[in-house]
């Protein structure tokens, strides 16, 4: 997971030492180099097996993270979407280490009632529970007040603001050219960042199609679709832009990093209107480029407005009027843009994000 790369790098950098293990991948990622346990290696020929990767998953998996732990004082957990935690958080306890969990917002907004039963398990064993924002801690601790005095707020870093810095300062490698329409001198729309029916599409494309004609064949409409793919709802999407009046292509084929940070760079108008969310990456690194952005009214991004980004919140009773009002005045929002890549610099960077996880592991070690 690139995301937890990058956390272990700039926490060596700060002078904390860290290394990662992604239970869905089964991958070891040490930044000093530390040699990779045998059984990593064993997985790698399991799961070339039929049913080889439930199979190790089953019998070896929890073996796998138990004997790793050894040499660590503080497990992070990071994201409770697995039940196994449930059980292996008070394992970790009882081998006295120290335990912080770090919700994520699929963890909670999304939360599914039979997740809570094992998730309150760990959260009775765990000396620290981390979240994003302040917004995030406070919906927390109103369902669960018992355990206010174990919650800390703290942002991820975002690699990527780094790498738009370096990419944005190189206008000809910005190139939409890997997708098929006509989108030269036209406003870029983009909607959503995955194929998940929780983005809500259908109800963009209804909204946007219900734009004057001369709006209309000034727009280019991109969706992302290219991973968390639902065929029976990708089916309805596709059904539902068969008959549209603007220019739109759907991107299905995985991004190369100049892809993606070239759809950031050269996007006009940004619409997340998925269901729930705590920080989204994707919106992130769209007001960093200066891009037009609207999101959910429901979304808890106060932390954007509590630092004095511009952006537009909308219900979806408006979504329409938002959009109209976005792309006619288009001119006027991208200045109320402009100061958003440094502000939000300030708050998600690594540079501004290391110094709090380095102060919540000290605090669990004194």
């Amino acid at each position: 997971m690139v995301l937890m790369d990058s956390l272990c790098e700039n926490l060596n950098k700060a002078g904390v030492y860290a290394d990662s293990f992604d239970t869905s991948l089964i991958r070891f990622f040490s930044p000093k180099g530390q040699k990779k346990p045998i059984l990593v290696s064993l997985y790698k020929l399991t799961k070339k097996l039929p049913y080889g990767k439930r199979f190790f998953e089953r019998h070896f998996l929890h073996r796998l993270i138990m004997y790793l732990i050894k040499d660590y004082d503080i497990i992070d957990v990071q994201s409770l979407f697995k039940p196994m935690y449930g059980y292996l958080v008070p394992k970790f306890k009882e081998k006295g280490k120290k335990v912080k969990v770090h919700i994520w917002g699929s963890d909670f907004y999304k939360n599914l009632p039979q997740w809570v039963i094992w998730q309150v398990k760990v959260y009775d064993k765990a000396d620290i529970i981390q979240m994003a924002t302040e917004q995030m801690k406070n919906d927390f601790i109103d369902r669960f007040p018992q355990y206010e005095h174990k919650v800390r707020t703290g942002v991820f870093g975002n690699q990527q603001l780094d790498n738009l810095t370096k990419f944005r300062q190189h206008p000809e490698k910005q190139d939409l050219s890997f997708i098929r329409g006509d989108y030269q001198d036209k406003l870029i729309v983009t909607c959503g960042y995955n194929a998940r029916s929780r983005h809500q599409h259908l109800k963009m494309i209804e909204a946007l199609d219900k734009l004057p004609h001369e709006i209309l064949e000034s727009i280019f409409v991109i969706f992302p679709m290219t991973y968390l793919r639902e065929n029976n709802y990708l089916k309805q999407v596709e059904d539902a832009l068969k008959n549209v009046r603007f220019s739109y292509v759907m991107i299905n084929d995985y991004m190369t990093e100049n892809q993606l940070m070239s759809l950031r760079a050269m996007t006009d108008l940004y619409i997340n209107i998925i269901e729930s969310d705590a920080l989204s990456s994707s919106t992130q690194e769209h007001l960093f480029c200066g891009n037009v952005v609207i999101v959910g009214d429901w979304l808890p991004y106060s932390i954007f407005e509590d630092n004095g980004l511009f952006y537009i919140k909308t219900s979806l009773e408006q979504l329409y009027h938002n959009i109209f009002y976005a792309l006619t005045h288009m001119e006027e929002l991208k200045k109320k843009s402009a100061e958003n890549p440094a502000r939000l610099y300030r708050i998600t960077s690594w540079e501004s994000a290391i110094p709090k996880f380095k102060e919540i592991y000290e605090e669990m070690l004194n």
